[in-house]
């Protein structure tokens, strides 16, 4: 083996490491494309390709966004597939992409947020695809994606959450999605606070959301409060008008 390492310079190649078996074969896969082209490269018609292939390369696709040795570049190119390759797939193809995507949003959301940010466009492709709007993870996702962006896109984030709320109704208790609308509409309202005063209908829908998430999160309740830098816009917000955690 050492004398094949060494050998390899004279031919101008040069050895590659990876930690785990699935960088091996990403790496692998970039060096047939290089070889043997893109898939997308001769811009293959989708109606023509079976539904297992259609989720092959729905799959593939999502994980290349995903992955942190793709250039950001290729990245681009990938985004404006997605959301065609995804509308196309089967509910398995779908489901894949979804539990990707969630995965490492969930991984990254704090350790790397512009690898996180590269979740959005599947998010969106899976909100798109979901014609019946039956599917209140897609929302709820895309929701948190959007929420803890570098940039934080409050209003949209809000919006999404409202929906996944609605469809999710009473028989399926997810307190998250409450307790992160009000993070939400304190983002909007320090952004607007410059320039009008505190809307007392506002404040209000802050505190049903935080009653209700603290219904279900109990005694961690100000734990999670104070937990993310994110969070803490809430604790802030509450001391600034005067609001005891205990009256919640």
């Amino acid at each position: 083996m050492l004398q094949f390492k060494d050998k390899l310079p004279e031919l101008n190649h040069f050895v590659t490491n990876y930690t785990n078996i699935d960088y091996l074969k990403w790496h692998f896969s970039r060096q047939l494309e290089k070889l043997y082209g893109d898939e997308f490269s001769a811009n293959v018609d989708l109606n023509k390709l079976s539904n297992t292939k259609i989720d092959s390369l729905t799959i593939e696709t999502v994980c290349k966004i995903l992955s942190p040795q793709t250039e950001e570049t290729k990245v681009q190119n990938l985004k404006s597939k997605v959301n065609e390759l995804i509308n196309k797939a089967s509910d398995f193809g779908k489901k894949a992409a979804y539990q990707l995507a969630k995965v490492n949003r969930r991984s990254n959301r704090t350790s790397d947020i512009s690898l996180m940010e590269r979740f959005i466009p599947v998010f969106e492709a899976l909100v798109d695809s979901n014609k019946r709007k039956n599917r209140h993870d897609y929302f709820g996702q895309l929701a948190y994606a959007l929420k803890d962006k570098n940039e934080p896109d409050w209003e949209k984030a809000e919006e999404n959450f409202n929906t996944a709320i609605l469809i999710r109704g009473t028989s399926e208790p997810e307190y998250c999605y409450e307790f992160n609308r009000a993070i939400c509409k304190v983002g909007i309202y320090n952004n607007a606070k410059e320039k009008m005063p505190l809307d007392e209908n506002l404040g209000e829908l802050i505190l049903r959301d935080l009653k209700y998430a603290k219904s279900g999160v109990g005694s961690q309740f100000e734990r999670l409060i104070n937990d993310d830098i994110d969070n803490r816009l809430l604790s802030i917000w509450l001391n600034e008008n005067r609001i005891n955690l205990q009256s919640l």
